[in-house]
């Protein structure tokens, strides 16, 4: 499986923004490959090997800078390359601000970030909606509680309230597909 580069980049911007510090701490703790990528020019619309880009130095991240926990470091990750990217590439879904526009283009957004890959949408209604990941050949734990994290941050910038995301089904507890329910207020 491939990462796209802006998702490895928010990585390590996410060491750099919160735990500078620690930055080498961070670079030092990662298996040799992984530091290659990190310690190199990150070009955002290349691919990069997901383990090696995304999955090591993130579960290190975790460990080093969320005691461990990796549903919190993942899903403040998550809510960090929401602010990271969104503002930045996916603009678009500021100026029309809706939650049923925003939903409606997740499974595009999700291919730009993961190959191969597959999302659908199940449900948008006002309110609430269901995605679902049905191709994934390399399902990662971090990766859903970081999607997680991305749906709710972009969620609350289009305005939407008591965002509430969960991961209903999850391939890594070998259901065929992983499902995020979410609902919000207005």
């Amino acid at each position: 499986m491939e990462i796209k580069g802006t998702a490895v980049n928010a990585v390590r911007e996410l060491v750099l923004t919160n735990f500078k510090p620690r930055y080498d701490e961070w670079i030092n703790s990662l298996p040799d490959e992984s530091r290659k990528i990190i310690g190199s020019i990150i070009l955002a619309n290349k691919w990069y090997p997901m383990r090696e880009a995304l999955i090591e130095p993130l579960g290190k991240a975790c460990k080093l800078f969320y005691n461990n926990d990796k549903k919190n470091g993942a899903w403040k990750y998550g809510r960090f390359i929401a602010d990271y990217d969104v503002r930045k590439i996916f603009k678009l879904f500021f100026l029309f601000g809706s939650p049923a526009f925003t939903i409606k283009r997740a499974p595009n957004i999700f291919k730009t970030y993961f190959s191969p890959g597959e999302m659908k949408i199940i449900e948008n209604s006002p309110g609430k909606a269901i995605l679902q990941i049905v191709e994934f050949p390399d399902p990662q734990e971090l990766v859903e509680f970081a999607i997680a994290g991305w749906i709710e941050h972009s969620l609350e910038m289009i305005g939407c309230k008591s965002a509430e995301i969960l991961i209903t089904q999850s391939m890594i507890k070998g259901n065929p597909i992983t499902e995020f329910a979410m609902k919000w207020s207005s």
